[in-house]
């Protein structure tokens, strides 16, 4: 689960891949070494070399020039990932492709595009070398094919066009880690915050506390609940240094004037969210892994009653208010170890505009490509 900076240790294993290695005379993918490690900013997978034909290689040009030539031709996966199957099948038909030009064109494509493509060719399944580029081909094919269809998870929900997906696929590009992409809510976003986006990669402060304020401005707009979201360091602070050492953190804004407080939580490896509305006076804890904020309720309607002596002199009765967390039947669980940032984000989103939490953990692929989008507009879809 995810630190406050999203940090996360690496982690290897092998992976087997069955029928889709090379033929008689090499060494069989299933015994390849298959490294896959995981970060905070992005996912990346290497295959390990097999042992080559002789007589093929002699045919073939000097490593250093094909290498070249495949790297050049691979820049633009990421880019424009909709081009793949094309450029893909321009090498099989122009020059002289063999596992290490798989290997370079795999370690260019998103995590979600190498798993299905992998997924694929291994049912597909295949005999020899060029029988399994062959199936390969067919396998981006289809995943062309499939990701120009509408998602079942994601109908009734915003789509997003091939130019939005362009600009989300650059984002994640090569680049500088410390560009910044968007600025705003005295928030910068720099291309390594917004690579936290990526599958599986736990988001981190800067992207959370930046969406919280991109729900504060749409709540401004008619028809939405008034909103008040603090930062992901208000829980910590308010734990850490008590009431006195949050008491300015509402200059300018009366809690009690807001319709919603939001208030993102961090529990060390963990994302969470309390929901507090003061038109029902009810707090409530919602935990994508289901556990218990009995106490972190306690603690914010303490806060609560602090606030309302300090800012209106006014006492805030405990018996007029409803204190609970959500149970996991209630509302939408994670299925993974790295979803529970989206699901925060999620929750927020839905609750302030008084919708009902009505998405899976299959809609958080789709999630997380819009948010990037968001944040690079700075709006909402």
């Amino acid at each position: 689960m995810p630190g406050a900076l999203g940090g996360r240790d690496l982690w290897d294993r092998k992976t087997n891949f069955g029928s889709l290695g090379p033929g008689k005379g090499s060494q069989p993918v299933s015994s390849l070494p298959v490294v896959v490690k995981h970060c905070s900013a992005c996912s990346f997978l290497s295959v390990g070399p097999p042992v080559e034909d002789p007589d093929k290689a002699q045919a073939k040009k000097p490593k250093s020039v094909e290498l070249e030539i495949r790297k050049e031709v691979a820049k633009g996966y990421r880019d424009d990932p909709l081009q793949v199957p094309k450029r893909f099948e321009f090498i099989i038909k122009n020059q002289n492709p063999d596992w290490e030009d798989v290997d370079l064109l795999l370690g260019e494509m998103t995590e979600t595009r190498r798993q299905l493509v992998l997924n694929t060719a291994q049912v597909q399944g295949a005999e020899t070398s060029e029988e399994g580029l062959r199936q390969f081909h067919q396998a981006l094919l289809a995943l062309h094919e499939q990701e120009n269809k509408p998602r079942s998870s994601e109908k009734g929900l915003s789509p997003l066009t091939e130019a939005m997906e362009r600009e989300i696929a650059a984002a994640f590009a090569g680049g500088e880690p410390n560009e910044v992409i968007s600025s705003a809510f005295k928030i910068n976003i720099t291309r390594e915050d917004i690579c936290t986006l990526r599958r599986l990669c736990w988001l981190n402060d800067e992207v959370i506390n930046f969406y919280m304020m991109l729900l504060i401005e749409r709540s401004k707009k008619a028809g939405y609940p008034t909103l008040h979201a603090f930062s992901t360091f208000f829980y910590r602070k308010l734990v850490s240094g008590g009431y006195q050492a949050v008491r300015r953190w509402t200059r300018g804004v009366d809690l009690f004037k807001q319709d919603l407080v939001l208030v993102p939580i961090h529990l060390t490896d963990h994302w969470t969210l309390a929901a507090i509305d003061m038109r029902k006076k009810t707090i409530k804890y919602l935990d994508s892994l289901g556990q218990k904020g009995d106490k972190i309720c306690a603690t914010l309607f303490q806060y609560l009653q602090e606030e309302s002596r300090e800012k209106r002199k006014m006492e805030l009765p405990f018996s007029e208010w409803t204190l609970r967390s959500m149970e996991p039947h209630e509302i939408p669980q994670q299925f993974n170890n790295s979803d529970c940032g989206m699901f925060l984000c999620k929750y927020a989103d839905y609750i302030s505009q008084d919708k009902p939490l009505a998405f899976t953990q299959s809609h958080m692929p789709y999630f997380r490509r819009r948010m990037v989008w968001e944040i690079l507009h700075q709006e909402l879809l």
